[in-house]
């Protein structure tokens, strides 16, 4: 009967925690650890004058209080700040937006601040995030980007610039997160170099080549997608060059003989799709004659998802 009336009375104490939490809550950091350091410091000092002991002994009780409040707020101001170790992206992502945002709110209208306690806290964690968030293809922002870095920064700039864009930022990362997957396999059947140019930049001669692949592409997965970019890389005689296709549209007007893969073309999981896509691989010289070259076609899908397809000895005619 005692042990139950016990617990009876400490989930009530639980309970009446959990209700007057929210007004912890409403004290900043520096307050909380004031309280933090009265109460263990005033612990301190009534063990000493309980125990009898002189003046100079209960001082380094004080003394201990000022010692914890300085740590205990150097790590409430700490503790949601920086994502902890082991976090997924996306959870950092929306950790650095939430610690973001309760700091412009506290400190609104203090330029000062904004400016300096945002390079001391937050420029590093924003530049790092960017950049991974740039490599999974929901950004384009990269690090010491002017936008999100400007020489004064402001409450305004991290709202708009930051905050927001971390926002569109985590909707598009959590979309190809839960996207179905497809899983793009395929070969390259051939490959043919069809423009060639050259240019002059500061007494520098620049060459470029349009390289032309056929695909035969199929989806693995019972499922059909699209494609958003696709990217180039070919090796010859142990030089890699690389080529880019920021878009796959074309217009539906003055078509040439050339059946392209765009952005609208399905690649299905029964039917392989075939045809051809073109890229401009920059500072290769066009050579005279065909080359045997390792050639890579990295297709992108339209939940950003990349795709490999390789072939290491294709044969690509002049």
């Amino acid at each position: 009967m005692a042990d139950d009336t016990r617990k009876h009375r400490v989930r009530a104490a639980i309970d009446w925690a959990r209700r007057i939490h929210w007004i912890w809550t409403l004290f900043p950091a520096s307050g909380k650890a004031i309280v933090i350091g009265a109460v263990v410091g005033g612990i301190g000092f009534a063990l000493a004058l309980i125990r009898r002991v002189n003046l100079a002994q209960a001082w380094l009780y004080l003394i201990a209080g000022v010692c914890i409040y300085a740590i205990s707020w150097l790590l409430i101001q700490g503790i949601g700040r920086v994502a902890w170790p082991g976090m997924s992206l996306l959870g950092r992502t929306r950790s650095l937006i939430k610690n973001l945002s309760r700091f412009v709110d506290e400190n609104d209208g203090n330029v000062t601040a904004i400016h300096y306690l945002y390079d001391a806290r937050f420029r590093t964690q924003v530049d790092k995030l960017f950049s991974e968030l740039s490599a999974e293809e929901v950004c384009d922002i990269v690090e010491g980007d002017w936008v999100i870095n400007p020489q004064v920064q402001t409450a305004r700039n991290i709202r708009e610039n930051i905050i927001d864009r971390l926002r569109g930022c985590a909707e598009r990362l959590k979309a190809k997160q839960s996207a179905p997957q497809s899983e793009l396999v395929g070969e390259i059947e051939s490959g043919k170099f069809t423009v060639r140019g050259d240019s002059v930049s500061d007494g520098k001669r620049i060459y470029s080549t349009n390289l032309c692949v056929k695909l035969r592409v199929t989806n693995k997965e019972k499922i059909e997608t699209t494609l958003k970019r696709a990217k180039a890389m070919m090796t010859i005689a142990g030089e890699t060059y690389r080529g880019t296709k920021t878009s796959l549209w074309y217009p539906e007007h003055g078509k040439d003989f050339l059946e392209r893969i765009t952005d609208k073309t399905p690649i299905r999981h029964a039917v392989a799709t075939v045809g051809f896509l073109e890229f401009t691989i920059e500072g290769l010289r066009c050579p005279q004659r065909g080359v045997y070259a390792d050639v890579t076609v990295i297709l992108i899908d339209e939940f950003d998802v990349p795709h490999s397809i390789r072939n290491r000895d294709l044969w690509i005619e002049a």
